[in-house]
């Protein structure tokens, strides 16, 4: 829990030393996916987490994001916290639907029968978002490479999240 925590200011710090010197709109959301972890004999397990998101002007935005997840594979316990950093190009921003896709790095604390360890990768972006005044939700598909030391070590993740709009003025 404690390295949740700091995963949670980590990524906090890092919305808001991405963003502009202006006022913008920040976004808050909850998201859930299916996991597919790369180990051999682990089976698709849930990845939940939240996402900050910030306008950088109508097309980028600035995303950090901090997920959990924990499986087994062949008798091994796994437990994996990204901490991510992301640019996302909307393709269609302001319309009902918004195609966007993205990419970023991350820090990946991953846990393996309780020896934990942290790598950075990266990670790639593409997805659907849907917006309804205030209220936004999307689909998404994103390739995670936990580890750039062993590029054969990526894998997928489906699913979405869903948020809220707030207007916060961001003095730096």
């Amino acid at each position: 829990m404690k390295y949740f925590k700091r995963a949670c200011l980590i990524m906090t710090l890092l919305i808001f030393a991405s963003s502009s010197a202006r006022a913008g709109v920040l976004t808050l959301g909850a998201k859930a996916s299916i996991y597919n972890p790369p180990e051999e004999g682990a089976s698709p397990t849930l990845m939940y987490g939240f996402v900050l998101d910030y306008d950088i002007n109508a097309h980028l935005h600035a995303r950090a994001g901090a997920s959990y997840t924990s499986y087994s594979a062949k008798g091994v316990r796994y437990t994996l916290m990204p901490i991510t950093f992301n640019l996302i190009y909307h393709l269609m921003p302001g319309n009902f639907i918004d195609p966007y896709l993205g990419g970023g790095v991350g820090y990946y604390s991953k846990t393996e029968d309780g020896n934990e360890y942290g790598r950075t990768g990266g990670q790639a972006v593409a997805g659907m978002r849907f917006s309804v005044g205030g209220l936004n939700a999307a689909i998404e598909a994103t390739y995670i490479d936990p580890n750039f030391d062993d590029l054969e070590s990526g894998t997928m993740s489906w699913g979405g999240w869903a948020a809220g709009t707030t207007y916060v003025f961001i003095p730096f």
